[in-house]
């Protein structure tokens, strides 16, 4: 079996939630989550896959932290997690940004492509700990992650940063569901 079938069966669980991340109008990678409803252990998990061509723009911390947001705000979800190879510096730092504190390494967690195991770590997040503003980062002007959720408009400077002059503006209805 070859790699494309592996990526289309890992997309295809009924357990996961699984979204296209999109920059300028073309598919750049998937975001996905799942959960773990048992009520004393609730939480979600997150996991990404980037085309290396957009790695180092900022595109993953953008998307991790617009679902990490969303997971919090809709589901309602107290805690997130996220394990990267514990090699994997990039990422760390992706999801360090977007709040992501390490818990611990996890020995021996995953089996690479050349079937040897390796560690992965073990990051979380708490739901106080990311802020309140949903969505801050939604790759306005460069991008569409989500269609907009109501009452929640956005706009990008137009400088080819996407992250510094962001101008975010709700209405009526966004207050009304997050108290904003």
């Amino acid at each position: 079996m070859g790699e494309p079938m592996l990526v289309a069966d890992d997309l295809a669980s009924p357990d996961d939630e699984v979204f296209a991340v999109l920059l300028d109008g073309r598919v750049v990678g998937a975001v996905q989550w799942y959960a773990e409803n048992e009520p004393d252990f609730r939480h979600a998990g997150i996991d990404v896959y980037l085309d290396p061509a957009v790695h180092g723009r900022g595109v993953g911390t953008d998307a991790v932290r617009t679902l990490a947001r969303y997971l919090i705000h809709e589901p309602g979800y107290h805690r997130l997690v996220i394990d990267p190879a514990a090699d994997n510096l990039p990422a760390i730092r992706c999801y360090s940004k977007v709040g992501f504190r390490p818990v611990g390494v996890m020995r021996q967690y995953w089996r690479n492509p050349v079937g040897q195991w390796c560690d992965g770590l073990l990051m979380d997040l708490l739901a106080a700990e990311i802020g309140v503003l949903l969505l801050g980062a939604l790759y306005f002007g460069k991008s569409s992650f989500f269609p907009n959720l109501p009452g929640l408009t956005g706009n990008a400077d137009g400088h080819g940063d996407g992250l510094k002059d962001i101008t975010i503006s709700w209405d009526d209805s966004y207050a009304a569901r997050y108290g904003h």
